[in-house]
């Protein structure tokens, strides 16, 4: 991460892209790096680049996958590859409804945690839909 003299930002990710972020955090644009894959820029920006905006405003970020179960939230809270996708796969297959995938933005409000909507979408790695079989597969079979 480098401060610019224009007050904005660059936020380097060495295999993929540059990152442009302006002086208000409202802004980014992307440079792909000639070769690098686009879909790994996309992710990254949805990640890595969003959680930075996001902490420069302040904000408590976690690396956490949400679910709503009734009237509360659930977080799945680690490091990249421990299953917080899949387990987040899990209580939704079980009802639950999906908040947010991989980045979670928590406020506090008179004390309370508030888990707030972020990427509706799950990422699973390649293999954790053959271990979602397994778990669902009958007794026996």
């Amino acid at each position: 991460m480098v401060r610019r003299p224009d007050g904005g930002y660059t936020y380097r990710c060495y295999t993929a892209a540059d990152f442009e972020i302006d002086a208000d955090l409202t802004s980014v644009t992307a440079y792909p790096f000639e070769g690098a894959d686009p879909e790994l820029s996309v992710v990254l920006l949805a990640g890595s680049v969003l959680s930075f905006i996001l902490h420069m405003r302040g904000h408590a970020v976690l690396h956490a996958s949400a679910v709503q179960v009734r009237d509360e939230a659930i977080a799945c809270v680690g490091f990249s590859g421990m299953g917080k996708s899949t387990v987040a796969t899990l209580l939704c297959a079980a009802g639950g409804a999906l908040i947010t995938d991989d980045v979670l933005r928590v406020d506090f409000d008179e004390g309370k945690a508030l888990a707030r909507l972020g990427a509706t979408e799950l990422r699973l790695r390649k293999g954790a839909e053959s271990a979602l079989d397994e778990i669902h597969r009958p007794a026996g079979t």
